[in-house]
Formats: structure tokens, C-alpha cells, sequence
């Protein structure tokens, strides 16, 4: 079973659209797949338009693979990837374990969807 029991609902719960499912057994826990709780934080670099309005995603690869594309959202009802700005995402994916490469895209939607990205940080719950 691949239980959600969440909106797919831009306005609604978290707002997200999207949800990785992960098999779990009657009490709950992850079957078959080890999961990480990764702390992502977005750092916009503060340099004139460097904010976006775009939709900004981002795939962590590994030593044991990669992550599925992760849309980075959140239910604050705040302007994410803004002019010097820090966002901060907890995401439960697969453990991709030792990173090796992040990778980082927006959709180019909306009017002045230009980017500039000053760093991202990960840290896997586990692991640190």
C-alpha cells in the first residue's frame, strides 16, 4: 500500500500538487525503500533581480542513486526565492546516500523568472 491521505490542492493543506509515495506496512512504517528527511535550504544570492517567481525544482544524486525531481514548495503562504533570502524545505525521499551532486532547474514561468542562485545546503536527518 501507498498511503497519502493529503490534498493534491494549491490551495489547500500544504498546497502541493505532487506527493512521492513510499510502500508502508499497517503500523506505518517504509517498506523495501530507506528514506532520508533531507533539511534543504535555498540561499538567493542579494544582487538586483536575482529573486524568481518561477517554480524551482531540484534532484539530489548519490552513491545509491538519485532522489525523484522535488519541487520545492511550502504551505507558509510566503514569497519563496526572493533578493537574499534563505527557504527552507523538509523533504522525506529516498537515501540517495553520500551526495555527490545536486541539481537545481526552474520551469521559467511567470514574468521575470530569472534566477540567481547564491548556494544550496543539504543535511540528511540521519546522517547530518
Amino acid at each position: 500500500t501507498f498511503p497519502c491521505d493529503m490534498w493534491f490542492d494549491r490551495r489547500q493543506g500544504d498546497k502541493k500538487i505532487e506527493r512521492v509515495l513510499f510502500p508502508r506496512d499497517a503500523t506505518g512504517a517504509v517498506v523495501g525503500v530507506k528514506t532520508a528527511k533531507y533539511r534543504i535550504e535555498v540561499h538567493t544570492a542579494d544582487v538586483r533581480g536575482a529573486g524568481t517567481d518561477a517554480n524551482v525544482s531540484l534532484m539530489l544524486s548519490g552513491e545509491e542513486g538519485d532522489t525523484a525531481e522535488m519541487r520545492l514548495t511550502n504551505n507558509s503562504g510566503k514569497d519563496l526565492f526572493e533578493r537574499g533570502n534563505t527557504d527552507e524545505f523538509l523533504v522525506e525521499e529516498k537515501d540517495v546516500g553520500a551526495l555527490k551532486k545536486a541539481t537545481v532547474w526552474h520551469d521559467g514561468a511567470w514574468f521575470g523568472s530569472d534566477y540567481v542562485l547564491r548556494a544550496i545546503d543539504v543535511t540528511n536527518g540521519a546522517t547530518g
